[in-house]
């Protein structure tokens, strides 16, 4: 069962065992119970490795080395370059119907995705775009 909380604080950041005038109840949910949307099974606590990936007019994968990590959950994708990315499934373009989620100069992704799923990269036209890649189990 889950154990509830009511987590407050005053203008002195001392913490209170009852909401105050506009604040809100939290519910707090064990990490090991199932109810928890961030169940302790989805903690990332396995392998792990980044890379940088050069991305160019032609699609390429969003993984580090030669093939997904076995058994990783998910990765994170982030722009370290000066033009937009494209996020999506093989086949991603730049625009129409294929055009993938753009990720601009700065921004990161959180993409939680198997080995069993492809993740892509694509820019437009120009130089390459450096963009930091990292899988985790």
């Amino acid at each position: 069962m889950a154990r509830k909380f009511n987590i407050n604080s005053d203008e002195q950041g001392k913490f209170r065992d009852a909401p105050g005038a506009g604040e809100t109840k939290v519910a707090v949910i064990p990490e090991n119970d199932p109810s928890n949307p961030m169940f302790v099974s989805d903690v990332w606590d396995g392998d792990q490795d980044h890379i940088i990936i050069a991305v160019g007019t032609s699609e390429v994968e969003a993984k580090v080395g030669v093939s997904r990590l076995a058994n990783r959950k998910g990765l994170i994708i982030f722009n370290d370059g000066a033009r937009d990315v494209f996020v999506g499934r093989t086949g991603v373009t730049t625009s129409g119907s294929t055009k993938g989620l753009p990720l601009e100069p700065g921004d990161h992704i959180t993409i939680n995705a198997g080995p069993n799923k492809g993740i892509f990269l694509i820019t437009t036209i120009g130089a390459t775009v450096d963009v930091f890649v990292w899988e985790h189990e």
